[in-house]
């Protein structure tokens, strides 16, 4: 459970740290797990070779990772952030090795497809966020900017012309992200969250954030028993809007959207810890 102070702090913020929130020996063995899997032939061998990789759906193909994220801590948290005693679980369960997107808002993608629910007072979803490293100069962990939740998407915004100037200036005296106008036009905070072994990281869908970059090394440079490795949860309110993100996810035409238009069933662990724990698939 988390404290009163703890919530407070992510509806301001936009994101929360949870320390200790895993057994940092079970986590280590889980990384290993993972990273076993990420060397295998369920990852494309050109992937393999760069160190990169995603498993999606990972709860349905692996349903031996379920209870170490799934259990009363953690449906207890999603309780107390969503205000909702039986959250949805999505499909969108995955794990990720040597990804570094860039700044994006988790609805920004959605409105470019034209839809307006996360806009609604009644949307409330977060990620919940596994990183099988520490949070450091190799990177390992998530860049948010502080209260992004609760500004306009600015990635959808017009982009301005720069000056010759500002090309110039750009060139060889480049901005910080957080001194930006274009990635950070209301002057949020940049905040590298300082994430441990065995932390829980939580993030709210709106709020501007990207993956920590290395600072001593290029992303492809880090060593490997440091490599990347991450795990996310989706969590939402039941309500209509969370249903309505779900009807989203089915209309992406893109081959990796396939699960959630053609696999209407969930393995029959998940469905026992749905049961078992009182939370809703969808």
């Amino acid at each position: 459970m988390i404290t009163q102070q703890q919530i407070e702090f992510f509806e301001d913020n936009g994101y929360l740290i949870v320390p200790n929130v895993f057994d940092i020996n079970e986590t280590l063995e889980v990384r290993n797990k993972l990273m076993n899997l990420f060397d295998s032939s369920e990852i494309s061998e050109t992937d393999r070779a760069k160190g990169i990789g995603e498993l999606p759906d990972l709860y349905y193909t692996h349903p031996e990772f379920i209870s170490f994220t799934i259990n009363d801590k953690i449906l207890g948290i999603a309780r107390q952030l969503l205000n909702d005693e039986k959250p949805i679980l999505t499909k969108e369960t995955s794990s990720h090795r040597g990804f570094y997107p860039n700044w994006h808002k988790d609805t920004t993608t959605v409105e470019k497809y034209g839809n307006v629910f996360h806009k609604s007072p009644d949307f409330n979803m977060v990620r919940f966020g596994v990183y099988f490293q520490d949070n450091n100069e190799y990177g390992g962990g998530l860049s948010v900017f502080a209260g992004s939740h609760k500004t306009a998407d600015n990635f959808l915004m017009p982009v301005q012309e720069r000056t010759i100037y500002r090309r110039i200036m750009d060139k060889f005296m480049p901005l910080s992200d957080e001194k930006s106008p274009k990635i950070n036009p209301f002057n949020h905070q940049l905040i590298e969250i300082k994430s441990k072994v065995g932390d829980l990281v939580i993030f709210h869908f709106k709020t501007n954030h990207r993956a920590t970059l290395p600072k001593i090394c290029s992303p492809n440079e880090v060593p490997r028993q440091l490599a990347k490795i991450s795990l996310f949860d989706t969590f939402g309110r039941n309500n209509e809007t969370t249903l309505q993100y779900n009807e989203y996810l089915k209309s992406r035409v893109e081959p990796d959207y396939d699960l959630f238009r053609n696999r209407k069933d969930f393995s029959k662990e998940l469905i026992r810890k749905a049961e078992e724990l009182n939370f809703r698939l969808i």
